[in-house]
């Protein structure tokens, strides 16, 4: 389930009036003056409901650090910067990333992003790969 199709459960906050920002732009200036919070308490309530079934939450957020006790495993996706770049180019459920400088920011913190996500115990999977092969490898390496 992606973190950011679920209806009020992500959004913007400016990061110097705390104000929620209704409709981001993408561009570089406007993307480093915001972050992307999710909610604790709505994340949590969803996995609240979800607990009967082995679910499996993708997404990122600016306060990662505080969801991430809610969950029994964590998975790291490591790409290469080529790959990064290559799928936010592609994507197509929103804008967010397609601008080259804004891929150029993203890459730029990835490194320090992934040790910090490490250190809190996160499993690493390559995916560089096809996403099959990656969606594969989470289920195999899984906790029952």
């Amino acid at each position: 389930m992606s973190l950011d199709a679920v209806p009020g459960l992500c959004y913007a906050r400016d990061r110097t009036t705390g104000r929620i920002i209704h409709q981001p732009r993408n561009d570089l200036v406007s993307v480093m003056q915001r972050d992307w919070i999710c909610d604790r308490g709505r994340l949590q309530k969803l996995i609240g409901q979800t607990l009967r079934d082995p679910t499996f939450y993708c997404g990122i957020a600016s306060n990662m650090n505080e969801l991430l006790s809610l969950f029994d495993q964590v998975f790291l996706l490591v790409a290469s910067p080529k790959t990064i770049r290559l799928r936010l180019a592609m994507r197509t459920n929103n804008d967010f990333g397609h601008d080259p400088a804004v891929q150029d920011w993203i890459v730029g913190w990835k490194d320090s992003w992934e040790g910090q996500v490490q250190k809190n115990g996160a499993v690493s999977t390559n995916a560089d790969r096809p996403v099959d092969r990656v969606a594969d490898e989470i289920i195999q390496n899984s906790k029952p």
